[in-house]
């Protein structure tokens, strides 16, 4: 009987071996649809439940101060400049430069320097984020809670004055705010006013006001910055602004100040002719035609962050003496530019021309475009103006003062170098003077 009945154990087991087997080797894609919900599920579970910060975004491709103040502007303002970073630097120049009037100049700065204030402690403080709307009324920045805690909210204010009872009305007003951040600088006085406040109170048993004043005195914070660092940062920002809005007339004074100061040289050495003067003129158009593609060519580049600034001016200039030595090369018979000292002469007249004037252009336009902030938008023609004047100018006496070094090294370092090429010059002219006096005689 145990015979029979350990049989069937074993029919039993055997069946119940198979049946699992089937089911563990069930084909993967009959789990699909489960599978999928499962991960669907699972991502929305993780999305609702992680955190969403925001902060700012730098592309690296500008100056920090820039990128910032650029960013910032884009999360306020970002229906009037539909995420178009070029119109929110714009925006930077034209509110930093007022409309013309000392009030506007004022508010549109102080515009700025609050939203730079805000960036750059953001930048300092990770922990810290946008919130999500721009324009809540008391709330600026906010921290996560740690484990099952509330976030933090915090306010940030900038006032150039720093004065403590101005600090002092934007906390009142903005009380839910549990944090209230101001420049490093100007901490230990709006303290010190709460400190002096809460005492007032204490002295006439007022407990709410002292109480008010106590938590008004904890609520203060440093930033990270001082305030010099926050209108420093802002006026670095529009001077990029300007820089990059005035490139193109970099380019056109370096075109300008190589072709007239080869003019001049030759003018003043008494070798230029009309057909000469007629070859420079399209030498010259040749040179600000090649400088004016070379600024637009940087618009391209790195969402045209090279504009306008010294290393952009340097760019569009070497290629404007690139062109310009090929042309001289072309005058001098090609491979044989390299035997003529004359060659090296305007070469090193070019390159002077074009770094030492370049540098000029570059700062004194910004010089000139703060100098004229107070005319508002007529600034940057101004700066525009002053930087072609003068770029234009030293690049000319750069040229002339590159050249003479030239040639004085060169007589230095290898007078055979210019003993040879006076002697091909003689030899040349003598040929002349020669087939001069054959021509005269066959016409006796």
């Amino acid at each position: 009987m145990y015979k029979v009945v350990f049989a069937l154990l074993i029919v039993f087991i055997c069946a119940t071996t198979v049946s699992a087997q089937s089911l563990a080797y069930k084909p993967l894609s009959s789990w699909q649809p489960a599978l999928s919900s499962w991960e669907s599920a699972r991502s929305s579970l993780e999305a609702s439940s992680k955190p969403q910060t925001s902060r700012p975004v730098l592309a690296g491709l500008r100056p920090v101060s820039v990128e910032l103040l650029q960013d910032a502007l884009l999360r306020k303002h970002n229906k009037l400049l539909q995420n178009n970073a070029g119109m929110a630097r714009r925006v930077i120049l034209d509110r930093y430069l007022g409309k013309g009037s000392e009030r506007s100049r004022i508010n549109g700065r102080n515009q700025l320097n609050g939203a730079m204030a805000e960036a750059l402690f953001l930048n300092k403080n990770p922990e810290w984020n946008y919130v999500s709307k721009p324009n809540a009324s008391q709330h600026d920045v906010y921290r996560l809670g740690v484990g099952n805690r509330p976030p933090l909210n915090g306010q940030v204010k900038f006032h150039v004055s720093g004065k403590p009872d101005m600090y002092a009305r934007d906390m009142v007003k903005d009380h839910r705010a549990h944090r209230f951040f101001i420049p490093d600088d100007h901490v230990q006085p709006v303290r010190e006013y709460w400190l002096r406040q809460y005492e007032s109170a204490k002295l006439t048993g007022d407990s709410a006001g002292s109480q008010q004043a106590a938590r008004n005195a904890g609520r203060v914070q440093p930033m990270g910055v001082t305030s010099h660092d926050v209108v420093i940062s802002t006026k670095e920002a529009s001077q990029y602004a300007a820089a990059e809005q005035n490139a193109a007339y970099v380019s056109l004074a370096a075109g300008v100040a190589l072709s007239l100061g080869q003019i001049g040289w030759d003018y003043a050495h008494g070798s230029i002719s009309s057909d000469q003067a007629a070859y420079r003129s399209t030498k010259a158009l040749t040179l600000i035609g090649t400088g004016v593609a070379a600024d637009r060519i940087l618009l391209l580049v790195k969402d045209g962050a090279l504009r306008g600034t010294l290393k952009g001016n340097m760019i569009v200039g070497g290629v404007v003496l690139l062109v310009e030595t090929s042309w001289n090369v072309y005058e001098h018979g090609g491979m044989a530019a390299f035997r003529h000292p004359e060659f090296y002469e305007q070469l090193g007249g070019s390159v002077s021309a074009v770094t030492i004037g370049g540098v000029a252009c570059f700062y004194s336009g910004l010089a000139a475009t703060a100098a004229a902030s107070e005319l508002g938008p007529a600034a940057p023609v101004v700066g525009a103006a002053t930087g072609f004047v003068v770029g234009t100018g030293v690049g000319i006496v750069a040229y002339v003062g590159g050249r003479t070094a030239t040639g004085w090294l060169i007589r230095t370092v290898s007078p055979e170098l210019y003993q040879q090429y006076e002697q091909q010059q003689i030899t040349a002219a003598k040929d002349g003077i020669a087939r001069r006096i054959s021509f005269a005689q066959s016409l006796k």
